[in-house]
């Protein structure tokens, strides 16, 4: 048992072409100002004078509360979601699992088998032959990357359009949301290990389904559009801002309702707290809070500057200096090439 956690907690070395960046060690952050932490990570130091993020307008609150409505109107029960997503996330979550269940588990579904040999034989860590078992697959990415990707293509299904209409009309947003969720989770899982004093599945899992709330009123915004009682043309940025209105709320509700981790309930929760404790009890926290807004800045989303704060207040509550965070960039950009073979 002590052997499995222990390789569990340690993370393989990436293949070439694609190399994570080494380990940095933690320190006190410096610089001290956040303009002044942002240019040291290339990133805009006005970001630090702009508001939090636009409000939406009245017609977007009125959408938000009709968005909240639907939801609670419909509102799942753990049926809803797939079977197989939260027994794969429940698996790889719990560090007292064996690895032959993980493995049986991946075996037996098509699509996890898929995705598992599809990432393991993908440029970013292809190696000298063709994987064409799992037994390989798990050989070549390593216990961990095998449990995260398991992890991630099974709750691909709760990223799913459930309906050919909300397909067309929202299909590019369901993928954008997938993606962001795999890729923050691959590199926080990343930093955790990097960081040591931090519980490296608790990461991989609460950066995967901390904005699981965007998700479900996505479905309910998707519904109310079908439906005509919505308009089909809504601009990307409305829908972001009632998304990110309503999604706190929502992701509480589900959570509980699928009986998930109570940490993760948490972190839904109290992601974007504006006084969240910089302490030992909430370091995955603001590992999963640092990557998030690490992404977010990335998007160009309307809450960039937020983000940029959250960032900042992050490092500063891990002890990160501006070397770290750009290596926690690259993580980023190592995922993301990662979940493009997903």
């Amino acid at each position: 048992m002590l052997g499995w956690i222990h390789r569990i907690l340690e993370r393989p070395a990436p293949p070439p072409p694609l190399q994570a960046p080494a380990p940095v060690a933690v320190a006190a952050p410096a610089p001290a100002a956040l303009p002044d932490y942002l240019a040291a990570l290339d990133l805009p130091a006005t970001l630090a004078e702009e508001p939090d993020w636009v409000e939406p307008d009245e017609a977007e609150q009125e959408l938000a509360a009709r968005v909240l409505d639907h939801f609670h109107v419909h509102r799942p029960g753990p049926a809803s979601a797939p079977r197989q997503a939260i027994h794969i996330i429940t698996l790889v979550a719990d560090p007292a699992a064996r690895i032959q269940d993980l493995a049986r588990v991946i075996a037996s579904d098509a699509a996890l088998s898929a995705g598992v040999l599809r990432v393991a034989n993908s440029a970013a860590v292809r190696g000298d032959h063709e994987i064409d078992n799992i037994h390989e697959a798990i050989t070549r990415l390593g216990l961990v990357d095998v449990g995260r990707v398991a992890g991630a293509v099974s709750a691909r299904s709760l990223f799913s359009a459930r309906a050919r209409q909300e397909q067309e009309l929202f299909g590019g947003v369901w993928v954008r949301m997938f993606r962001a969720s795999s890729q923050q989770a691959l590199a926080a899982g990343a930093l955790a290990m990097q960081l040591n004093m931090v519980r490296s599945d608790h990461v991989f899992l609460g950066a995967m389904m901390h904005d699981i709330g965007k998700v479900m009123a996505m479905r309910s915004l998707a519904a109310l559009a079908v439906d005509g009682r919505v308009r089909r043309d809504l601009p990307p940025e409305a829908v972001e801002r009632v998304l990110e209105a309503v999604h706190v709320e929502v992701g509480e509700v589900a959570h509980e309702s699928w009986e998930l981790p109570g940490y993760l309930q948490v972190m839904c929760a109290s992601l974007h707290g504006e006084h969240l404790p910089a302490d030992d009890a909430h370091r995955d926290l603001h590992v999963v809070r640092l990557v998030s807004a690490l992404d977010d800045l990335g998007a160009e989303v309307p809450w960039r500057a937020r983000a940029a704060t959250e960032l900042f207040t992050s490092a500063r509550a891990l002890g990160l200096r501006p070397p770290a965070v750009r290596a926690a960039q690259a993580e980023l950009r190592l995922a993301a090439r990662r979940c493009a073979a997903l």
